[in-house]
């Protein structure tokens, strides 16, 4: 146990090599992201679009009626089943990408401790893990949350 006052952290990287793993990491995410959301959001805003131009009239009591009359009348999927399948799609490649040796989370060694102290290193993964996705929400209820669980061999 160590006396109250101030440690020093102090991250050892020789070789320089995660700055560049992690920018790899997480564009890999990136690209991931945004093959999913051309996937759903391009055809669905253009068939919008169409909707908005084509002139026709919608009578609602309110916007919130406006809405539910616009998506039930089309072929397009409402905003919170649109979205529920994007971020169900980015679980899944996430988890994916994860499960591989390439996408598998770096980790934290500690190298040494004292009072005064605290050395640790970033390393890329030495085995994949393995990532499912749960919880597939329904639209009808708002704000049920997304989980991922882990199944980490040892």
């Amino acid at each position: 146990s160590c006396p109250p006052g101030r440690v020093q952290l102090v991250f050892t990287d020789p070789a320089g090599n995660a700055p560049a793993m992690i920018l790899k990491h997480e564009r890999r995410h990136e690209a991931d992201q945004l093959k999913t959301l051309k996937a759903h959001l391009v055809q669905w805003d253009a068939a919008l679009e169409a909707i908005k131009t084509s002139g026709q009239t919608i009578r609602a009591q309110d916007p919130e009626e406006a809405t539910e009359r616009i998506f039930a009348g089309s072929n397009l999927r409402a905003p919170c089943e649109l979205s529920t399948d994007i971020v169900q799609e980015w679980i899944v490649d996430n988890a994916s990408f994860h499960s591989t040796l390439a996408g598998g989370l770096m980790t934290q060694t500690l190298e040494s401790q004292t009072c005064t102290t605290l050395t640790f290193s970033i390393n890329p993964p030495t085995s994949a893990r393995q990532v499912k996705a749960t919880n597939r929400p329904d639209c009808s209820s708002p704000g049920q949350a997304l989980s991922v669980s882990r199944d980490i061999p040892v």
